[in-house]
């Protein structure tokens, strides 16, 4: 969807202005007045930016001038709901109740309150009791099924948001609600077929398409979750997500050139959306494409230097170009934002490495596997890179380290058998193989995709078929 933000900026825009304005005046003991409308729209601001302390001086404040409102004692209620002070909040908003007793909004509120309290009961019958007069039913019934999922009475929840449906076939957040329920009750079928059933009497729900899609895409079924995702922008023609999750579906399934021009979609529609950019440049790293995705993780980190994901890319792409420097100064940028992330470690290590910098890169390892002794890949890269640069025995004992960390890791003692083999140590390679042919005898394939040549040893065939 193309977004219109406009007016939406210019509120918060004004509020934070007005925001600004009311503090200066108050540190500089002026007159802090404000009529209702402004108390409104700053409260809103400062509970947005959960600013509670500020909220709470503002009511005070409130109060001297507006004693009797109802909505202040409303607002009063909010605060101490969203700093868990339950009977706080419930005994503010009876006063609200006092002052306002016909506004639904402060019933609904109640019972969410009660609901946190585990007063589950009351919570509904308070609801029920707005039936009568609520002339939206299917907003109260919605309540309701929401005040079961608090209270994880989940066949009650279920019961009331199909009574919203029954009130308004075409009601779509109880429709939503409904189906993230069933899903989260392992119900996903359900969930797939409650939407399918919807949208074959609302067929331009963009919306629904888009939510049948991520279930579609959680189930495995890809194709029917890329077919969701189109109708979706048939619905909607400038419906980002629906786009996004486009681009998603086909990274997932490696159609990598046709996920870029779901990404450059959703991009010409919500520009400068970082995670968008981010994919980009992703796609164009499973590419190859090293130069192109260079620029778009360049991009993403512009627009936010505190993306680690985006500095690893750019170390990446400088890896893969045997650009080591330039790679150990990007990694090292992820390092300052996240240093115990054992990923950017060791990519420090392996760069530093291959820059001849050995007593930072063992640094580095060490760190790595302080942090993650139990990340297979942490042996397995390092030990590949060290083969790589001849260093045999280095490779294999890291391996045999890794194995004596994790025993039960058979990546492990297959590459440690293949890279024995490769070194002439045959008698070793063996005995590594005889042991994790005991742990996974299906796994063995990975000794033939480390080194493809092994397959023609006949004395290692012997050994795998005698372990059958």
């Amino acid at each position: 969807m193309k977004d219109n933000f406009w007016e939406n900026d210019f509120e918060e825009h004004r509020a934070r202005k007005n925001a600004r304005e009311y503090e200066r005046r108050l540190k500089d003991q002026e007159n802090p007045y404000l009529d209702l409308f402004q108390i409104d729209e700053i409260f809103h601001f400062y509970l947005s930016g959960h600013e509670l302390a500020k909220a709470q001086q503002l009511l005070a404040v409130a109060m001297e001038t507006h004693p009797a409102s109802s909505d202040l004692y409303f607002k009063w209620a909010k605060v101490h709901f969203e700093l868990a002070h339950f009977q706080q909040a419930i005994k503010y908003i009876d006063t609200a109740l006092e002052y306002g007793a016909a506004t639904n909004d402060y019933h609904i509120f109640k019972a969410e309150i009660l609901a946190r309290l585990d007063q589950y009961p009351e919570a509904i019958d308070l609801l029920a009791s707005l039936l009568s007069s609520h002339t939206v039913k299917e907003e109260i019934y919605l309540q309701m099924g929401n005040i079961a999922q608090i209270c994880a009475y989940p066949e009650d929840s279920e019961r009331y948001y199909r009574q919203a449906l029954a009130v308004h076939p075409s009601y779509e957040e109880a429709l939503f609600e409904l189906a993230f329920l069933l899903d989260s009750e392992d119900k996903t079928e359900a969930a797939i077929a409650l939407y399918e059933s919807f949208l074959n009497e609302y067929p331009y729900a963009a919306e629904v398409w888009y939510n049948l899609g991520q279930l579609y895409r959680k189930s495995g079924n890809y194709e029917l979750a890329l077919d969701a995702c189109d109708y979706a922008v048939i619905a909607l023609p400038e419906y980002t997500l629906a786009w996004f999750s486009r681009g998603q579906i086909l990274m997932e399934t490696g159609k990598y050139a046709a996920a870029l021009q779901a990404f450059f979609q959703a991009e010409s529609i919500s520009p400068g959306d970082i995670y968008t950019l981010f994919h980009i440049a992703e796609c164009y790293e499973q590419s190859g494409l090293y130069f192109e995705a260079f620029r778009y993780f360049l991009k993403v980190s512009k627009l936010d230097p505190y993306f680690v994901d985006a500095w690893m890319g750019l170390g990446y792409c400088m890896e893969q170009q045997q650009k080591f420097f330039e790679a150990s100064h990007y990694y090292g940028k992820a390092y300052k934002l996240d240093e115990e992330n054992s990923q950017i470690c060791l990519s420090l290590a392996i760069c530093e490495y291959r820059l001849e910098q050995r007593y930072s890169a063992y640094q580095y390892l060490q760190k790595a596997i302080l942090i993650s002794p139990h990340e297979i890949h942490i042996w397995q890269d390092w030990a590949q890179m060290l083969y790589k640069e001849q260093n045999f025995t280095g490779a294999i004992t890291y391996l045999e380290e890794g194995i004596s960390r994790n025993p039960l890791a058979v990546e492990l003692y297959y590459q440690c058998a293949a890279y024995c083999f490769d070194t002439g140590n045959k008698k070793r390679g063996i005995s590594l193989l005889k042991t994790t042919l005991k742990l996974s005898y299906e796994d063995h394939y990975l000794l033939f995709q480390i080194n493809p040549s092994l397959q023609f040893e006949p004395e290692l065939l012997r050994v795998i078929n005698a372990n059958r």
